[in-house]
């Protein structure tokens, strides 16, 4: 064990995130307790009306293929949509609880009220109290290590804007909005054009709101979540993600801009008409997309090109009982509810000691200082200081944290990959890095942020494009995926010898399942159904692609007919 220390960890949190670290943590030997707030798992795809926390709305799906974002060893039901729904997901969450029995490892309606570091004994300290109970009774506990799952969904990014104390409508953060039907003859300001406003955009049409105006300061990257009649994580194979993160690491403006390219053909291709849509104006600011996600959606671009939704300037304050003044003078009249779609945040805060707070700035003043210092710097964004964004420097053979960093990856499949390398380090089966060298990865990470708030806004400050992430991840998880993908001789032997597997893993869908799927002399297990899940993956896909074809075939030929 790495460290000297014991194998007993904690884990924080039971949703997404939680669940795969307590799955692939009890796979290597540790001994797990895992503490979740809520009476269920699942964290955010469970639906729940609780105002103060972030859930996915029911008719919610995802913008990810179900083929592309499963964990490695488990995929979803054949009935399950191609985009599952959020019931789908959270059914998805629970099958995989029951299938790995991680229900014994976890302890439900149970809030952590404390973590404390015991430098004697080389434990965390965690101060647990139920919440099903009305004067509950605290207990406490010792573990060797603290992994805290609880994702970036924690605090609510609120704006605030002047005159707002007058205002007689209801303001509100998109994690209050629980039920669309309270908006049905309303007058509502959707405040962003994120995936969320997207969602809140649609949910207020299908409610019979009266008028929706999404306020924004940026124009969107907008992508559909389908071309073709296939998802569009279908056609990003694994070689062109290795194609893209070669030219990026020759010249990343070069990769930035054909990135930007890219995605502007999808949008210009999809939704041509948008292109002289005000919501997309050349006076708006445009996101980097280096910094920052796309909007996918399937219905946005069409709500605002018919006019279910009328893009407005950003708010410069409320100038009235129910009216909304603009940026550029004008007034939105008789509004009856402002939805803010603004994010939420990375927030430890109360949680872990200020000593292993990541975000504490007395550990790197330079650093934080010339974040602070950047163009665009938001105190409501911070940004932690960690190894390959989710290990601790202070504490790297005993504290991790899930759920800042952004990868390529889906993020069922990110987080999989994560924990299956944490659990390797923490074995002692792959070397942790030197002191020197996670300083080193950290501040990388912290110029990068900083070069890119000098231009605009990050509406994701753990977004990382460098594929060596993805590459550190696989090999210390012992995937070997690299390896026999690559130039060297496992390359090549696998090559020659199967070409249809290669094919498949290369030019296919980019499937988790290929991050279980060779037997290694070291690091995770791998999974014998590896192979038949990839393959029917790819033939779910293949299938896809033909219906979409005959039915264009059968659309000319009736339009022909006629």
């Amino acid at each position: 064990m790495s460290g000297g220390l014991g194998k007993s960890v904690c884990i924080i949190g039971a949703g997404a995130l939680g669940l795969v670290a307590t799955k692939n943590f009890l796979e290597e030997g540790f001994d797990v307790t895992t503490f979740e707030r809520n009476a269920y798992v699942g964290g955010l795809w469970h639906h729940t009306k609780d105002t103060t926390q972030t859930s996915a709305h029911p008719a919610t799906r995802s913008n990810i293929s179900k083929q592309g974002a499963c964990y490695s060893d488990f995929p979803y039901a054949d009935d399950v949509s191609i985009h599952p729904t959020a019931k789908e997901q959270q059914m998805y969450l629970e099958s995989y609880a029951g299938h790995f029995a991680l229900h014994s490892s976890i302890k439900l309606s149970t809030s952590v009220a404390a973590v404390e570091r015991d430098d004697a004994r080389r434990k965390w300290v965690i101060t647990t109290k139920p919440t099903n109970i009305i004067d509950p009774s605290v207990e406490h506990h010792a573990f060797d290590r603290l992994i805290i799952a609880t994702g970036t969904n924690g605090k609510r990014t609120m704006p605030v804007f002047a005159g707002q104390e007058r205002f007689e409508g209801q303001i509100l953060h998109s994690q209050q909005f629980k039920d669309a039907s309270k908006f049905k003859d309303k007058r509502v300001v959707v405040v962003g054009l994120s995936h969320t406003a997207a969602d809140t955009i649609q949910f207020l049409k299908a409610a019979g709101a009266q008028k929706v105006y999404v306020s924004h300061k940026r124009s969107p990257i907008l992508v559909p979540t389908t071309v073709k009649g296939k998802a569009l994580d279908h056609g990003v194979t694994r070689r062109l993600t290795f194609i893209g993160a070669l030219i990026s690491s020759v010249s990343p403006p070069l990769g930035a801009y054909m990135m930007e390219k890219y995605l502007l053909s999808l949008q210009n291709t999809t939704w041509p008409a948008l292109k002289d849509h005000p919501a997309f104006a050349t006076t708006r600011a445009s996101p980097s997309v280096a910094s920052s996600v796309p909007t996918m959606s399937a219905t946005l671009a069409l709500n605002l090109l018919d006019g279910s939704a009328e893009s407005v300037q950003r708010i410069d304050r409320i100038s009235g009982a129910q009216t909304v003044q603009l940026v550029d003078g004008s007034e939105l009249p008789d509004i009856d509810a402002i939805i803010c779609c603004t994010g939420d945040n990375f927030d430890i805060s109360g949680l872990v000691p200020a000593e292993y707070d990541p975000t504490n700035a007395a550990f790197a003043p330079d650093e934080f200082s010339a974040f602070n210092a950047s163009a665009y710097f938001r105190e409501d964004y911070p940004v932690p200081r960690l190894y390959r964004n989710f290990l601790s420097l202070r504490e790297p053979h005993s504290l991790a944290f899930l759920g800042y960093s952004l990868y390529r990856r889906p993020v069922f499949a990110l987080y999989d990959l994560m924990t299956m390398a944490l659990a390797q380090l923490w074995k002692g089966e792959f070397p942790m890095p030197s002191r020197l060298d996670m300083e080193a990865n950290a501040d990388k990470h912290y110029t990068y942020i900083v070069s890119e708030l000098q231009n605009g806004h990050v509406n994701h400050n753990g977004l990382t494009g460098d594929i060596d992430f993805d590459v550190w991840l696989n090999k210390a998880a012992g995937t070997q995926l690299y390896e026999r993908l690559g130039w060297g001789r496992d390359g090549w032997k696998l090559w020659w010898g199967d070409r249809k597997l290669y094919s498949m893993l290369m030019d296919g869908v980019d499937s988790p399942h290929a991050m279980r799927l060779f037997e290694t002399p070291r690091g995770r297990k791998s999974w014998e159904g590896a192979r038949a899940a990839i393959e029917e993956a790819n033939a779910e896909v293949e299938e896809l692609g033909k219906k979409w074809q005959e039915e264009q075939h059968a659309g000319k030929a009736k339009v022909a007919y006629d």
